[in-house]
């Protein structure tokens, strides 16, 4: 049964039960405008299932997106790609769900209806898993990968005496959790656009809350944070669904004709399974940009769409070599409809200690 406290504050917000996503933006919108939700959706979902079949060129995307930007390595080798090494190589990865993302969090009533269809259970789920999970946030505390600001919001109110961070890729989310947060009248959350893999870590602890933080508080943060001062790492980190967008994954299909070809077919093939130390590797550096947010002794709270399979394995372990360890009893999965289809969690808590 879920609990009653997610169930409140969802419905509070306006996430509600929505069995159509088309109706509903027509209802919300009226006919012209919902027509044309319709139509920019579909287009944008079809071009990040292409993404995610075929990958993309740095010609058709890259060029034009440059916050799709993020640093991964040449070689994902194991032996090239030891705990704690800098990024070899800075060169454009797709991160495949930028434009829809920021297309569904124009405003603050579309991103509350996108989440009501997309991702009600999930949040339900999420919140009453952080709820079980309350001994963990202590001190100051971030959510990376925020989105629209719906569970910083909800861990701001139920924690009054923390302050609470939310950073997000995009703009669009940003602005939707300000919204958020105004609407809810909350004094101790604030939300920032930073990609994490930039952001000038302090390798001393500190006993400050992160929103008396200089970095986060200065007004030039946004714009140039190459210049602020370096952020001190926060006490507990909150990381939901952000791996795949941040994950160098090989795309599922590869282009079998050459360009200008007299037969240009793009012919589907499987990619070979990788193995555990692959996994890792291919985890390995965004597990060490998370493990730099998280001061020695805090905790880590990991909320990802997998399978409990070989691919989650590669991310405990890359976790485990950033220098975290399993909590015991943590570890929970869970399984909800994501919009039209079925979806696997896994959720766990780990303590950052020293290495």
């Amino acid at each position: 049964m879920a609990n009653s406290e997610a169930r409140e504050y969802l419905s509070r917000i306006g996430i509600l039960r929505i069995p159509e996503l088309d109706t509903a933006l027509i209802e919300t919108f009226g006919y012209e405008e919902g027509e044309r939700h319709i139509k920019n959706l579909t287009e944008l979902f079809d071009r990040t299932e292409r993404k995610l079949i075929y990958g993309t060129e740095e010609s058709d995307w890259g060029n034009s997106h440059p916050q799709s930007a993020v640093r991964v390595r040449d070689d994902l080798s194991p032996k090239n790609s030891a705990p704690g090494s800098a990024y070899k190589k800075d060169h454009l990865y797709l991160r495949r769900q930028s434009e829809l993302v920021d297309y569904l969090n124009q405003t603050l009533p579309l991103s509350l209806l996108a989440s009501s269809y997309y991702d009600r259970l999930f949040f339900q789920k999420t919140i009453d898993y952080l709820i079980r999970a309350e001994r963990y946030f202590k001190g100051d505390v971030c959510e990376v990968g925020c989105g629209n600001g719906i569970l910083t919001c909800f861990l701001a109110q139920r924690y009054p005496d923390l302050a609470v961070t939310g950073l997000d890729l995009s703009a669009n989310a940003v602005s939707a959790a300000k919204a958020l947060k105004e609407q809810l009248a909350i004094h101790n959350a604030a939300f920032y656009q930073q990609d994490v893999a930039d952001m000038d870590i302090s390798g001393q602890a500190s006993s400050e809350p992160a929103l008396s933080s200089p970095s986060l508080t200065d007004p030039m943060f946004n714009e140039n944070p190459s210049q602020n001062q370096k952020q001190e790492p926060f006490q507990t980190l909150l990381s939901c669904r952000t791996i795949h967008e941040n994950v160098a994954w090989p795309p599922l299909a590869a282009k079998q004709s050459k360009k200008g070809s007299s037969e240009n077919k793009e012919n589907e093939t499987s990619q070979r399974q990788l193995s555990l130390a692959e996994l890792t590797a291919l985890h390995r550096p965004y597990a060490q940009v998370l493990a730099n947010l998280v001061k020695p002794g805090g905790y880590l709270i990991s909320v990802e769409r997998y399978e409990a399979d070989a691919s989650y394995d590669g991310l405990l372990h890359a976790l485990e070599e950033a220098g975290f360890s399993r909590e015991k009893g943590t570890h929970e999965q869970f399984s909800c409809k994501n919009g039209e289809e079925a979806a696997t969690f896994q959720a766990v808590v780990l303590k950052r200690i020293m290495i």
